[in-house]
């Protein structure tokens, strides 16, 4: 009779989520995620995983975000059998987020071969399809068993679309233990998503501590602070570029962006979201309208969606559509805005895009 807990990523760094749960011989996996960061150290953590894969028999999910998700087709690819069990958002987000993930190493290593360097993705889009095959949605405050011993209930952690903290209720036949995994979680206050919900009562509480050693100063008004750098820009004559996390912030700057246009505080900008990952986690989010905080951000997100709608706003769907409407946002005599994804943002390959953006 045993309940033991280790950690083997995001511990003395801040990537790479995984904590290993074991109770009488059952082994659970908080999180999956890939270590970000250089490639020399990345590369080969993503790849050799600390256990051996065959030996898990479930995964809990706190949310989609890649730094705890992203490794796991490698677990699949090793040999992992089990159920993933996630918030039913966050499945829909692992089937946009998981491929675009195998897409860019496959992207990156044709890159890097060129440059003479031997790199192999650590996983591709047949590991993706399998994964997506064993994850297992289920909604908040509904306790679900995850395997003997160990049952599971989750609550909103607010920090992006079907984030979670993970309640484990644990029993090994001696004892029972009620076991907190905050995931990453959320501020109270911000626009779209929902607050997070009341932290539950538990015995041990497991929870990141990114900003664990400093007080987060007062909230200011992000619409106005963004106000204020466009207003600047366009009396400059310059262009913005605004590196967003295609999941979670980027909805957030296009509905400031057009609360701002509407009441006529900014001109009426071109604004491209050089994003198809964005696009359709955006998309995403219109579907899961219970995440949303009020019924104008819930038609604001929907109407962002629809091509007739905020005509301002280009949303290409698919990477060949991308470079098309670049140029109409170059041709055009508005002032533009341009939202990219914050990582392709550091990416070698990607830097002359970033360029072609700017100038």
């Amino acid at each position: 009779m045993s309940i033991s807990l280790q950690f083997f990523g995001a511990a003395r760094h801040v990537t790479g989520s995984k904590h290993l749960l074991e109770v009488n011989g059952k082994r659970v996996l908080l999180d999956c995620g890939m270590v970000q960061g250089p490639r020399k150290i990345s590369d080969k953590a993503n790849r050799d995983l600390p256990f051996p894969a065959d030996s898990i028999d479930a995964v809990v999910l706190s949310h989609a975000h890649i730094d705890h998700s992203g490794s796991l087709p490698r677990l699949v690819r090793l040999g992992f059998k089990g159920d993933i069990h996630c918030t039913n958002p966050t499945e829909d987000l692992l089937g946009l987020l998981l491929p675009d993930s195998a897409h860019i190493q496959a992207h990156d290593a044709r890159y890097l071969r060129k440059k003479g360097h031997r790199v192999e993705p650590a996983y591709d889009a047949e590991d993706v399809a399998t994964t997506l095959k064993r994850a297992r949605g289920h909604t908040y405050h509904k306790r679900f068993a995850v395997c003997e011993g160990v049952e599971a209930e989750f609550f909103d952690a607010g920090h992006i679309l079907g984030s979670s903290m993970v309640l484990l209720s644990v029993d090994d036949g001696s004892q029972r233990l009620r076991i907190l995994f905050t995931g990453d979680f959320g501020r109270k206050d911000l626009p779209i998503l929902r607050d997070p919900d009341e932290v539950p009562a538990c015995d041990y509480l497991i929870t990141e501590s990114t900003y664990g050693d400093r007080l987060h100063p007062p909230r200011t008004d992000l619409q106005e602070t963004l106000c204020g750098i466009v207003e600047e820009e366009i009396r400059d004559g310059g262009r913005i570029l605004i590196p967003a996390f295609s999941v979670g912030r980027t909805p957030i700057v296009v509905y400031f962006l057009g609360n701002l246009m509407a009441a006529k505080r900014i001109p009426k900008l071109s604004i491209f979201v050089d994003s198809p990952l964005s696009s359709k986690a955006t998309k995403v989010m219109a579907q899961n309208p219970q995440s949303l905080t009020t019924r104008p951000v819930k038609s604001s997100i929907a109407a962002a969606t629809r091509s007739s709608s905020m005509a301002c706003v280009m949303w290409p769907m698919s990477r060949k559509a991308s470079p098309s409407m670049l140029s109409e946002v170059g041709s055009s005599s508005r002032p533009r805005v341009c939202v990219k994804p914050a990582a392709s943002c550091i990416t070698s390959s990607r830097a002359s895009r970033i360029l072609e953006i700017a100038c």
